[in-house]
Order: structure tokens, then sequence, then C-alpha cells
């Protein structure tokens, strides 16, 4: 994000902290985190929609494909067309009172579709973020680094159910899509911060130990230009199970477990402290390893 669109992210955000949105129904609307709304029902159900900012008024676009899933734990319940668009609806009412006009993107995404069997309920293992995201391939590459280290603090929002890093980086262009966690990028492609939603509910316990690394830098590389304020998916082919390890205090999303001497071939970058990025000899994206300073409870 360039610092003009910050300091318009961040007047609409203040303006969003200050004055909640209510609804008729008892329904609410409010930012939270980065680019992130909340939209909450009067029976607790939430939905987190991401709006992509542009650089003049009215730029502001939410995508159609943002209001398909409750959070948890209503996260396997679909969300039914004329509800998606009555939140839609009341997303428009609610940037239109900011004086900021916000235009709805109807496209599709090519991922997944929020599909629901006969239960109403979502199938395990078709799950995949309803976050917009262009399906262009992309590499990363792996270069070492002579700035001095960041003193960036990766956390985990237990009540938000996502990660982000403190304090707030500066020159975030665009962003690659790990589920719903984004791997922030600056004009460059180099890869400047993690943040996103990635509910502690899913995880799975195991044993894990982190690849070693060293402080480096990591760059998203791609044959189409990046654009600003769409994300490009790094896992099109469905969602990545998270793993995390309560004694080590390590989460990891990524690919399943190659065998050893496969993934001793992978070349691991600590990015920020707590973050690893590990790829593999081809340049594919293989997994993402994250430390926060203290994880949620997880009973």
């Amino acid at each position: 994000m360039s610092n003009l669109k910050f300091l318009s992210w961040f007047a609409k955000r203040l303006r969003g902290l200050c004055g909640r949105r209510r609804f008729a129904d008892g329904s609410s609307i409010r930012f939270v985190v980065r680019e992130w709304c909340e939209y909450r029902e009067p029976d607790g159900r939430r939905m987190r929609v991401q709006i992509c900012y542009g650089a003049k008024k009215g730029d502001s676009v939410l995508k159609r494909d943002g209001v398909c899933r409750w959070l948890p734990p209503h996260d396997r319940e679909a969300v039914p067309l004329e509800k998606q668009e009555e939140v839609i609806g009341k997303f428009v009412e609610y940037f239109g009172a900011l004086g900021e006009p916000c235009r709805v993107d109807s496209a599709s995404s090519g991922r997944l579709d929020n599909t629901v069997g006969d239960s109403g309920m979502e199938p395990e293992g078709e799950r995949i973020s309803c976050l917009r995201a262009d399906s262009y391939s992309v590499r990363f590459q792996v270069a070492a680094t002579t700035d001095q280290i960041s003193n960036a603090v990766l956390v985990y929002r237990a009540d938000e159910y996502s990660f982000d890093v403190e304090p707030l980086p500066c020159g975030g262009f665009t962003s690659a899509l790990i589920n719903d966690v984004s791997l922030e990028l600056d004009r460059d492609g180099r890869v400047i911060s993690i943040w996103g939603l990635c509910p502690y509910s899913r995880w799975k316990i195991a044993d894990l130990s982190p690849p070693h690394a060293e402080f480096g830098n990591v760059f998203a590389v791609s044959d189409t230009p990046l654009r600003p304020g769409v994300s490009v998916r790094v896992n099109e082919s469905g969602y990545w199970p998270v793993l995390v390890d309560p004694s080590s205090g390590w989460v990891r999303m990524g690919s399943e477990v190659k065998a050893e001497r496969e993934a001793a071939s992978n070349s691991s970058v600590k990015i920020i402290p707590g973050v690893i990025v590990e790829i593999t000899r081809d340049g594919e994206f293989f997994a993402l390893w994250l430390k926060p300073e203290k994880l949620p409870n997880l009973r």
C-alpha cells in the first residue's frame, strides 16, 4: 500500500472505529484490521470482508465472493445468496455514509466455489479462500540481504482469528495469498509482511520442526505484472492444512510434507522474526512457518 493509499485507508479506518455502523435489524459493520471489515449479525454470526482500496475516491472495491463464509464456529454453514446480497447492500450503505463510495465487483475469481452439500454444510477438504485473487502462476526467488534485521513482531489475535505484524510495514503494493493469509509484497515483489485470517479452530496439532533459516529476502516473480490491490493465489489447487505445535509455538501451513530427501533441497529464509518462508528448488512455494509471540488457547 503506497503512502497515499495508507493515509486514505487509515482515515477510513479511524472513522469506522469511531462510529460502528448499526442497522435496524441489529446487525453491524466495523473496521478491524488492515483492509478488513467485520460484519456481525445479532445472533453472533460474523464474516470478514476484504476491501481493496484504490488511490482515487470511489476506487474502493468489495468483491462479491468475499461474503461467502461465516467465521468460526459457524464456518461450516452455508451463506445463502439472499444473505450475501443483503450483506453487500449494507456494505454499500456503510461506505456511502462515510462519503467513500464502494463499488461491487461481481467477477468470478476462478477458484473453488463455496460448495455446500445436502446437509447445508461445507464439505471437508473443499474449503478455499473467499478472497479475490488472480490465478496466473507465480514463482519465488530467494536473495541475501544486507538490511538491518527487522524489529517487527508477529502476533496472533485470537479474537480476530488472524495473524498480523507490528508495527505496520511501509511500502505494501499487493499480496500473494495462502488460504486467507496474505504475504504482503512491495512494488518489487519482495515479501515484507504477513497478515490475514487463519482460524485456530481449524488447526491440527502435530510435532513440528521448522527448517534452519537465516535472514534474507523472498521475491514473488511472475510473467504478468503484479497489480495493486489484486492478490495472487499461491495454493490454487485447494486449501492447505494448518498444523500447530503447542510445545514449540510453531504453526505451519503448506503443501503436504515431502520425503526428507526432497525437502532437504528446499531453500528456507527468515524474512522477519518468527516468519520462515520455504521454497522448492523450482521456485514453488512449499510452506509458511509462523511463530507468533503467543499462541491462542487451543483447548
